[in-house]
């Protein structure tokens, strides 16, 4: 496993799509117990409303999953708004779509939009987590040599940890694991031999982004 997407925190939107109101919430979750206690609370705070859709994706690997039409006819709710989560590739998140009747009814190429249109309203507002898979590297190496290896850090945009100024410039690299190989093989060569990083450990690194 590389990386995988999933959200910062609980984020709620609302939309009236032909006098039915659609309240969503999404919750990062990291258990599939986690995301029913959610769904339960949901339920309780809108007990009175018409439908609590929802779905949820658990695991790195999008292992568990699950969703509900809750009343609505099947396949217009809890499908739709899994397959928006599909698509944005979102993980340990679960998205509830309340519903409040408006007296229209949307017929099921409505409700398939609606709660779509719901799911990806509430996916544009939050925050979103990379959480990527690193080895720490680290390098040793002297002040004449740091310009060139922090310019092929920010270069290739990987995070820092500490930088120690001592004797010598001790730098932490958090890289992905895919490329930490060539990282190394690259400022080896770009310092012509003298320094060669090391791995001394790894590292779920999170990084906010939009979703």
């Amino acid at each position: 496993m590389k990386s995988y997407l999933t959200v910062k925190e609980e984020t709620i939107t609302e939309i009236v799509i032909k006098k039915s109101q659609f309240i969503t919430k999404i919750f990062p979750v990291s258990s599939e117990e986690e995301a029913i206690e959610c769904l339960a609370g949901v339920r309780k705070e809108h007990y009175k409303a018409t439908h609590n859709c929802y779905a949820y994706v658990i695991g790195e690997n999008s292992e568990t999953v699950k969703f509900s039409d809750d009343g609505e006819p099947a396949q217009t709710a809890g499908k739709p708004i899994y397959s928006v989560m599909q698509h944005r590739k979102i993980t340990n998140a679960l998205i509830v779509v309340t519903r409040y009747f408006g007296g229209i009814k949307l017929g099921a190429g409505g409700l398939v939009r609606a709660y779509s249109q719901a799911a990806s309203s509430v996916l544009d507002a939050c925050v979103g987590l990379e959480c990527i898979y690193s080895d720490v590297v680290n390098f040793k190496v002297d002040y004449s040599f740091y310009g060139k290896l922090s310019a092929e850090i920010n270069n290739l945009q990987y995070n820092t940890g500490d930088v120690i100024y001592a004797n010598d410039v001790d730098v932490t690299v958090y890289v992905p694991k895919e490329e930490t190989e060539s990282f190394i093989a690259s400022v080896y060569d770009l310092s012509n031999g003298m320094y060669m990083g090391q791995v001394m450990g790894e590292k779920l690194f999170r990084k906010e982004v939009k979703v």
